[in-house]
């Protein structure tokens, strides 16, 4: 009797113990949904990012003030319906930062893009990577500052290494409702710390000093502010940004995430708040980040209806800066 007792409590806990090692952990399916979602070819999704900076502003002139007010509140909305497949997309923006506010959309087929704003009386052609050129007026897609393959590698590295079993874990069950309906999800939540970001951000920044292809779009971008930047190098720029991050604090990063049952994250919000220990009248006091992205109908085909677009109706980047100089004043930097 006893050790048929001692048998069955064995086999029990080998049973356990089996199904314990193949269970996958809070973490593992959260790095899982995040590959899946990341690679879904079709779909839509939605954006919303708020980020709010405080200055000490003691003993400014009003002038002063009212520049760093440009840089207090930035608004963004996107709405995207994309298709990968056959490269085509709609994106809705809506853009406010201080009291100026842009929207627009932006069609693209393969490797044209149609912008559509209130700002410009046509639809505005874009082909491939086409830039202005800001200091000359000139078109050069060499001179687009962007990340190499490598670098971006890189930063997947940096930042994938920082989630862990220790930070990552789920809540409860939810059901949330989505423009497709009711749908059952689990609740995810990253919690991060200063200690863990800031070397993170330290990193990036080398990996971004490094990246020869980004310096020099940078630099080129620079270059062109009429004088703006002058005496004032790409990297020094960077370092000045280490520098900064050493006298502040982040008090909180914090991710959450909802997965559905087909293993997609479908909701998420990132929050983060950083206080900064500057003195100095014109510096920042305080930061504040947030974003929301919310997904549905993905691995279905988006119905996007394109604008008809002929000679009359449309115009390229080029010809928009010969006819409307104006549009371009401000990103030249000229002088008032």
């Amino acid at each position: 009797m006893k050790r048929a007792v001692f048998c069955i409590l064995a086999a029990v806990l080998i049973i356990t113990a089996a199904a314990s090692c193949t269970r996958k952990s809070d973490y593992e399916v959260f790095m899982e949904a995040n590959e899946k979602t990341g690679k879904v070819e079709m779909g839509k999704l939605s954006m919303e990012i708020s980020m709010n900076m405080d200055f000490n502003k003691e003993g400014l002139p009003e002038e002063a003030k009212k520049f760093l007010g440009l840089f207090e509140k930035f608004n963004l909305e996107l709405n995207d319906e994309f298709n990968r497949k056959k490269e085509e997309g709609l994106k809705k923006v809506f853009l406010q930062t201080g009291e100026m506010g842009i929207d627009g959309k932006l069609y693209t087929r393969g490797k044209v893009g149609y912008v559509i704003t209130p700002l410009i009386p046509k639809i505005v052609v874009v082909q491939g990577e086409e830039l202005i050129h800001l200091n000359t007026g000139k078109f050069d897609k060499e001179d687009i500052p962007k990340l190499s393959d490598n670098s971006l590698e890189q930063l997947n590295r940096i930042w994938t290494a920082l989630y862990s079993d220790e930070n990552v874990s789920a809540l409860e069950d939810i059901v949330m409702e989505t423009p497709e309906g009711s749908v059952k999800a689990k609740k995810f939540v990253v919690k991060l710390t200063d200690e863990q970001l800031k070397p993170a951000i330290k990193k990036s920044m080398d990996v971004f000093m490094k990246d020869e292809q980004l310096i020099n779009g940078m630099k080129n971008i620079m270059e062109g502010q009429s004088g703006e930047f002058h005496g004032f190098t790409v990297e020094e720029m960077l370092r000045q940004n280490i520098s900064i991050l050493d006298q502040a604090t982040v008090n909180n990063f914090t991710q959450v995430a909802y997965i559905d049952r087909d293993n997609y994250v479908i909701d998420e919000t990132v929050s983060m708040d950083i206080t900064f220990h500057f003195t100095e009248p014109g510096m920042p006091n305080h930061y504040s980040f947030s974003m929301r992205i919310k997904r549905w109908d993905l691995n279905k085909e988006p119905k996007i209806y394109f604008p008809e677009v002929n000679e009359e109706n449309s115009i390229t980047l080029k010809q928009l800066s010969d006819e409307y100089p104006g549009v371009f004043d401000g990103m030249k930097g000229a002088e008032k």
